[in-house]
């Protein structure tokens, strides 16, 4: 009887059940489509999604063994193919005779006509097999009516973007090269690494985004203010107060313009009588009386890119203050750059922290639901639950005491800071209320808490309607 069970157990390994299943498997994403299209979409979510295969359980395991050699030897051409496209514009593998000319006793050493062979046959390679991995998973979405879905990816654009001047090159020559673009294909990596069960590490990135986005505003708004302020600022104090023309014999005009009644200007024509040229050098003079041969801030938009490289604290040192006013500015826009930085970036970071947490919480929940599936854990789930009321009972009353104790700390006068003492107990309370409801989620079936999630989207989908 055990033999036999143990048969049954493996009868979904066989070829016939197995196609039995790619096609259930088919009829369940698609309602029942025909059966025609499984093979369609298995070659897409190879390439696109391999995470829908692991809910196959075993027979799954092979078409994931595919996908990830797939996605492997795709990472490995994007590398290579970046990589030659860095290294051919260094001079000792420049394919070009200017850069890197042959000897005329050749030697040991390769010169350009070494390098342009084999950066061809890489990129040609490498081309090859990009426009082989779009058309595969452009066919296989179209005949699994995934076409919309593989059309939104952005992605594909990109894919398209970095193959496409390749073939135009071949026609034209001096087309644009894009092949720069290959490298956002490693993305993909992170898609290798999806699980269907808690998300990947791309998914983190857009919770990131999504839950900043709102937060970011206010301070992303008022950094534009100071930008806007501190330009102008800097530009009014920089800006040159008179200019000079010295002329050839060592004479000058002071102050000088372009207006051609102005001395020096003489036989000046024009329509407007404005717009004539030094006849000599033209200095610039600030309002200190110092003598520069241009003009640091010619506008304010002109002065933007000084004020971020300083609000950033970069400071590349093509844009400076050349007076004292114009350096105390500057100390002022360092320091207040500080403060404007430290806003987003506590947001972000704040984010990036709960979708973190998040994503292990997801990872943790399927560890224990595995466990209890293998019975390499058995919990007695009995106990947990009668002791998880009195715990949670607990907790609840010590909040309570708590917020009690903390309003009577009000009213008898304690004052702001032993309020704020009391409030970071009952937060510290909610948090532990909180952290106890998330470990007894392990206890629980996996079936039941991904039921019980839909629940919950259910009800906050029905509070927004």
């Amino acid at each position: 009887m055990a033999s036999g069970g143990h048969a049954k157990r493996r009868e979904p390994l066989c070829s016939a059940n197995m196609s039995e299943m790619v096609v259930s498997a088919d009829e369940a994403e698609q309602g029942g489509g025909p059966t025609f299209r499984s093979p369609a979409l298995i070659v897409y979510h190879l390439f696109e999604e391999p995470s829908y295969f692991e809910s196959w359980g075993v027979a799954g395991k092979p078409f994931l063994l595919a996908a990830s050699i797939i996605s492997l030897v795709l990472n490995i051409l994007i590398a290579v193919s970046t990589v030659a496209f860095c290294f051919e514009t260094m001079q000792d593998y420049s394919p070009d005779p200017h850069r890197n000319p042959c000897p005329q006793q050749r030697g040991d050493d390769w010169c350009y006509e070494d390098w342009e062979d084999i950066w061809w046959v890489t990129e040609v390679v490498c081309v090859v097999l990009f426009t082989a991995d779009l058309l595969v998973r452009g066919l296989g979405a179209a005949f699994a009516n995934k076409g919309g879905a593989f059309l939104n990816d952005a992605m594909n654009y990109i894919d398209f973007l970095a193959i496409f001047p390749f073939y135009v090159r071949l026609v034209f020559e001096d087309f644009f090269d894009l092949r720069f673009l290959r490298v956002v294909r490693l993305a993909r990596i992170l898609r290798s690494l999806k699980s269907a069960r808690y998300g990947s590490l791309g998914s983190v990135v857009v919770d990131i985004v999504k839950n900043s986005v709102g937060a970011l505003f206010i301070p992303v708004y008022f950094m534009v203010l100071a930008l806007i302020v501190f330009s102008s600022i800097m530009f009014y104090i920089e800006q040159t107060t008179e200019m000079k023309c010295v002329r050839g014999d060592g004479t000058y005009v002071q102050p000088w313009d372009t207006q051609n009644t102005t001395p020096g200007n003489e036989g000046c024509v024009t329509s407007t009588g404005y717009g004539c040229e030094c006849s000599g050098t033209l200095v610039y003079l600030t309002y200190d009386g110092a003598e520069w041969s241009d003009e640091m801030y010619e506008s304010i938009p002109d002065s933007f890119w000084w004020c971020i490289v300083t609000f950033t604290t970069v400071g590349y040192g093509d844009k400076y203050p050349r007076t004292t006013w114009g350096r105390i500015v500057c100390a002022v826009t360092m320091f207040c750059g500080i403060f404007f930085l430290a806003m987003p970036l506590t947001i972000v970071g704040s984010s990036f922290s709960d979708a973190w947490d998040t994503l292990q919480s997801k990872k943790l929940a399927a560890a224990a639901h595995d466990r209890q599936k293998d019975r390499t854990w058995i919990p007695n789930k009995e106990k947990v639950e009668e002791l998880k009321a009195d715990i949670k009972a607990h907790l609840l009353r010590a909040k309570a005491l708590t917020e009690e104790l903390s309003a009577d700390a009000q009213t008898e006068g304690a004052g702001e800071d032993i309020g704020a003492a009391w409030e970071k107990n009952i937060e510290m309370l909610s948090d532990a209320d909180a952290n106890f409801d998330s470990v007894m989620l392990l206890y629980r079936d996996e079936d039941a808490s991904e039921e019980e999630a839909e629940a919950d989207d259910d009800d906050d989908s029905d509070d927004e309607s």
